[in-house]
């Protein structure tokens, strides 16, 4: 499996942001304690990149416009929980972080947009089901309510698609 640091070149052509950018919030989740950097040093050590870790590494984008939110929002953001009695409708999951990494392992899931919101502990998952209807799957942590002015950040489908298509092409290269 690729390490999440020879990942991110690739995730950051993907979504816009320098390595260098990307690189700094996978050190912040680690010291954070949210991503485990394992043992050793050097190649083929450190954050590997699975459909979890890159959820969490989204979600350090989408969650806070700069690095001084990271470590308080991920967290919160990655443990909101659906808003409905049952999972989310789309990943089968019951919190935010589990059910994007869902997108990221079901390449079917690929068409669907996530919204982050920046002012809240507030996330969405929307798209059409399989049955073609519109769904949107709302999680939410304890203070979910939008100020009068929100900020939200959306990773369109199109993205959503190719980081999905490029974590495939990681694991597969590790078969």
């Amino acid at each position: 499996m690729s390490s999440l640091k020879g990942f991110i070149p690739t995730l950051g052509k993907i979504i816009g942001m320098t390595p260098d950018a990307l690189y700094e919030r996978q050190r912040m989740l680690v010291r954070a304690g949210l991503l485990d950097a394992g043992e050793g040093r050097g190649p083929g050590s450190g954050v590997r990149a699975t459909p979890e870790t890159v959820a969490l590494l989204l979600i350090a984008v989408l969650a806070s416009e700069g690095l001084a939110d990271v470590e308080r929002r991920v967290g919160a953001i990655a443990q909101a929980r659906v808003m409905t009695p049952e999972p989310c409708e789309l990943t089968g999951k019951r919190r935010f972080g589990e059910a994007l990494a869902e997108l990221f392992d079901r390449p079917s899931l690929a068409g669907l947009r996530v919204l982050v919101s920046r002012t809240s502990l507030r996330a969405e998952i929307e798209g059409l089901s399989f049955d073609g209807k519109a769904v949107a799957s709302v999680f939410a942590g304890k203070s979910a309510g939008e100020p009068a002015i929100g900020v939200s950040a959306v990773l369109l489908a199109g993205a959503l698609g190719k980081i999905t298509k490029a974590l495939e092409e990681v694991r597969g290269d590790q078969s």
